[in-house]
């Protein structure tokens, strides 16, 4: 699962994106880690606000629905899906 970890500053901003590989309890943990940084962190700047942030809180949004989904379907029995 890749996840971002946005941050805002006055004048710029940074941007971190990372690989998560482990048992769905610690894609969540890392999940609401990355999203609790974006939502103190990343609004610091007017790029942050009108689009940066709100891309990083959604592309990490989509990349843990997706974990659930795989897990979900391991869990049960199916193969994944290929995508």
């Amino acid at each position: 699962m890749r996840l971002t970890e946005h941050t805002g500053m006055v004048l710029m901003w940074s941007q971190r994106s990372y690989t998560v590989v482990g048992t769905i309890e610690q894609c969540e943990a890392y999940f609401q880690r990355a999203q609790s940084h974006c939502l103190g962190a990343g609004w610091w700047s007017i790029a942050s606000v009108l689009l940066f942030n709100w891309l990083a809180l959604s592309s990490n949004r989509r990349a843990i629905k997706s974990a659930r989904t795989q897990w979900s379907a391991l869990a049960h029995g199916y193969p994944p899906q290929p995508r």
